[in-house]
């Protein structure tokens, strides 16, 4: 009992709360809420709801979840306790791609050029057209 004595009584408390957007209050599931003290970590709900049995301790969680903003909360447990976390979305540049497709494939057509050919690995032998036609989808070997 000794050896034990602090951890054994200690109270137990929980820590809830809902997870929300900042520009529009909709809930945020399953957002990710980690202690990066403890390890101790959980997950929203499809509501945004979050709690968490922890003991009396301070803690420092990070909310995060795929296009938020990550947020840090410290608490000092000492009771229960529930917290309204606001995420902000992020918001990415403009991305373009560009480019000319090597292969032109339509229906019954397959135009390849000879660098292409030229660029495809041979198990054995030369480098085969017929071989080669045959590792691109919709193209079945023949075993004439």
């Amino acid at each position: 009992m000794l050896l034990f004595g602090n951890n054994l009584f200690s109270q137990t408390y929980k820590f809830s709360g809902v997870v929300l957007d900042n520009d529009n209050g909709d809930f945020i599931p399953y957002a990710l809420i980690y202690d990066t003290i403890s390890g101790k970590h959980t997950e929203t709900d499809q509501f945004g709801r979050f709690s968490l049995l922890l003991k009396e301790n301070t803690y420092n969680f990070i909310i995060s979840n795929v296009g938020y903003q990550s947020s840090s909360v410290t608490i000092n447990l000492k009771e229960d306790l529930f917290q309204t976390i606001k995420l902000g979305t992020i918001t990415l540049p403009e991305l373009v791609v560009q480019g000319t497709p090597s292969l032109r494939i339509e229906n019954g057509y397959i135009d390849i050029s000879p660098e292409k050919i030229k660029s495809i690995p041979t198990l054995l032998g030369e480098k085969d057209v017929l071989k080669a036609l045959a590792i691109f989808p919709g193209v079945a070997p023949g075993n004439d």
